[in-house]
């Protein structure tokens, strides 16, 4: 091996070496990319869900009262599975 062969190899090493930095560069971003959007899709799904608790027991007690002013005017019950469903409770009218 002559020098211009071996300075031929340096070459390439150092060529590899600045694309396996740029790689790395890369990965990391992406790796970091991935972890920030797995972290908001969490936090958006918990406050989806927070909401949607917070909303239902927030116009439970509305609907407790319609259901109630709607029994008394029409006289008939409120089906069970109905009210079941919104935390009350069936009653009969005599």
């Amino acid at each position: 091996m002559d020098d211009a062969d071996i300075q031929e190899i340096k070459e390439k090493l150092e060529e590899m070496s600045d694309m396996l930095d740029e790689n790395n560069r890369i990965l990391r971003g992406l790796r970091r990319t991935a972890r920030l959007s797995t972290l908001f899709s969490v936090l958006k799904w918990a406050l989806i869900i927070g909401i949607s608790i917070g909303a239902f027991y927030y116009i439970q007690p509305i609907v407790d009262s319609v259901m109630k002013t709607y029994q008394s005017i029409s006289g008939n019950p409120i089906p069970a599975g109905f009210l079941h469903f919104f935390g009350g409770q069936a009653t009969t009218t005599k």
